[in-house]
């Protein structure tokens, strides 16, 4: 059996993929002596010569992480819960079962080994004839969660399951995506095992809510062909305060009345709803609370980030590749979204909202702009370097008519009108046509993509 992660390019995907608490401390409990004696008894762990001695519930030891890992594996049971279309059935047993067929021996290595050695691997090479299973001290960077999906994601991928190319979504055209959740993939294995962790009652509150957002992330990016009746489509906030999905067809509600002054935004593709006269924001979180979608908004706050009093009011805010900005009624502010830390900020007059899709062929160099109440639009640069050395933007290019726009299809458009107006451009024949279905509607924002079912709000 070969358990490899190919090159650090690889894992830089993984890690990409991977949402931030993954790698969190507070992920990786504190388990005692009497768990890892009792995993002793059921796995062959090998320790090579040079790796720190075990130091218990330290999260930095990478003794400590590895049997953290494979503890919380061990620990898990199925529910006594009916199969449901949540379940690939490639864990139908206990988890910990898996494991225990599919692999011989856990080796930790040295940093000095030739697997890990000037390489971030997380998982080594073993031999096929021993299925050895070797894992290098760079398991520290990930929690005991985040750990145990990894090597259950890697032996899968060691039968011989391999990714695709991603044909949807956010991440089209990058790598990492299987064909669908029913093929049974190292996805799929990745998904099941965050639902099992989220659905076991032994796990902390902290380890099944990142459960449940892990699982969520992986059945909404990671598959080509969608499961659980999800769709692609957009998140329309209407004038009413009504948030709804839509896919062509009649839009369905996900939940009503956010108060009026409320407007939509996103970071990447998760919707963040502004409260008026504040830099506090609503947050949408499919895995805050799966018996009420209402209790899934959470409050968030942007103050600090860019360094503003509480009183600021925020009109709007986007994160796009490599930095993200909050727009106030008289200056725009932009910081990195890693690192960098202090904002650059530029005077702004009369400013609405931003308005950004890279994939746009009608914004074309307006790709990311300011867009006034009058439909003027302002350019900005798409890339922090440029952005940070700018002390004032240029003058409006030229009026549109948008709040904001997105791809629809590989030949369509789709906007919301500064009156409201949902409407199609269609790149072929340059012109523009009313959306199907939305006849009266009127819409403050769209984001996109937005993948939506009820089904999901099962999990």
């Amino acid at each position: 059996m070969k358990i490899l992660i190919q090159s650090a390019a690889l894992l830089g995907l993984i890690l990409s993929f991977a949402p931030a608490s993954l790698m969190a401390d507070d992920l990786t409990p504190c388990y005692g002596r009497t768990a890892f004696e009792r995993l002793r008894k059921r796995v062959t762990l090998e320790i090579a010569p040079g790796v720190p001695g075990l130091r218990m519930c330290d999260k930095e030891n990478a003794q400590y992480k590895l049997y953290s890992a494979l503890t919380l594996i061990e620990s898990l049971t199925a529910p006594n819960e009916e199969a449901d279309d949540f379940d690939t059935f490639i864990l139908s047993r206990e988890p910990w079962d898996y494991v225990y067929l599919e692999t011989g021996t856990f080796k930790l290595e040295s940093a000095s080994e030739e697997v890990c050695r000037d390489r971030a691997y997380i998982v080594g090479a073993g031999d096929s004839a021993f299925r050895q299973v070797q894992v290098c001290p760079s398991i520290v960077n990930f929690s005991a969660l985040g750990a145990a999906e990894n090597l259950l994601h890697m032996i899968r991928h060691a039968q011989g399951h391999k990714h695709e190319s991603c044909k949807r979504g956010l991440n089209k055209g990058a790598g990492g995506c299987d064909k669908s959740y029913l093929e049974k993939g190292a996805n799929a294995v990745s998904a099941e095992f965050f639902v099992k962790v989220a659905r076991d009652y032994g796990v902390s509150g902290a380890i099944e809510r990142e459960a449940r957002s892990s699982a969520t992330t992986y059945f909404l990016s990671r598959f080509n062909e969608l499961p659980l009746d999800l769709e692609d489509g957009i998140g329309l906030l209407r004038d009413d305060g009504d948030f709804v999905h839509y896919a062509g067809r009649t839009p369905r509600v996900i939940f009503e009345s956010l108060p009026r002054e409320s407007q939509l935004t996103a970071v990447s593709s998760t919707p963040f709803f502004i409260r008026s006269a504040t830099c506090r924001v609503l947050m949408f979180e499919y895995d805050r609370n799966p018996k009420s979608v209402e209790d899934r908004l959470s409050e968030r706050q942007l103050c600090s980030a860019f360094q503003l009093d509480e009183n600021e009011e925020i009109r709007d805010f986007i994160e796009i590749p490599g930095m993200m900005c909050a727009l106030l009624s008289e200056s725009v502010h932009c910081r990195k979204s890693a690192g960098e830390l202090k904002a650059h900020i530029i005077p702004v007059e009369n400013a609405r909202g931003f308005l950004y899709s890279r994939s746009s062929a009608f914004l074309g160099s307006l790709a990311f702009s300011i867009v006034d109440s009058s439909g003027d639009v302002v350019p900005l640069p798409l890339t922090w370097d440029e952005f940070s050395t700018i002390q004032e933007l240029k003058a409006g290019e030229r009026k549109i008519d948008l709040i904001s726009i997105a791809e629809w299809s590989d030949s369509k458009e789709i906007a919301v009108r500064l009156n409201g107006d949902v409407v199609i451009f269609d790149r072929k024949s340059n012109s523009w046509s009313d959306a199907p279905a939305l006849s009266g509607f009127k819409a403050k924002r769209l984001i996109a993509p937005f993948v939506w079912s009820p089904k999901i709000h099962e999990l």
